[in-house]
């Protein structure tokens, strides 16, 4: 049978404070986008909603698997094994984020030279008008 390992106070505090740190994040993504401070679509929203559900599950995984009190070796691998792969979801969720803000970045990029372009055939040739 295997023991519960001991979580130290150190530990749960660290673990709460990266909670709380995910909340925030998340409520400053919410409150961004409906205020339109950012400019983020919604499906990003929806995908960083998701990933911090995802990363608040992972901490309280990490919580109850290091004082769970494990009935076999087996049933802890697998728990690891389960929160290992939410860890990996997490990196993909993330990497899908990222493409996404790079094609945003892009299409913003291509209306500012069409912008320019246009003004530019507006004034002329050599720039008079």
């Amino acid at each position: 049978m295997a023991g519960a390992p001991e979580l130290s106070y150190t530990s749960a505090v660290v673990l709460m404070v990266m909670a709380v740190a995910v909340a925030v994040g998340a409520a400053v993504q919410v409150s961004g986008y409906f205020r339109k401070r950012q400019l983020i679509t919604r499906p990003q929203l929806v995908l960083r909603l998701v990933t911090a559900a995802l990363l608040m599950a992972i901490i309280g995984m990490i919580f109850f698997g290091t004082v769970h009190r494990w009935p076999d070796a087996l049933s802890e691998l697998v728990f690891w094994c389960v929160l290992t792969l939410l860890a990996v979801v997490v990196i993909v969720l993330s990497v899908i984020d990222l493409r996404l803000l790079e094609r945003q970045r892009h299409l913003e990029q291509a209306a500012i030279y069409k912008a320019l372009q246009d003004l530019q055939d507006k004034k002329g040739p050599g720039g008079a008008n």
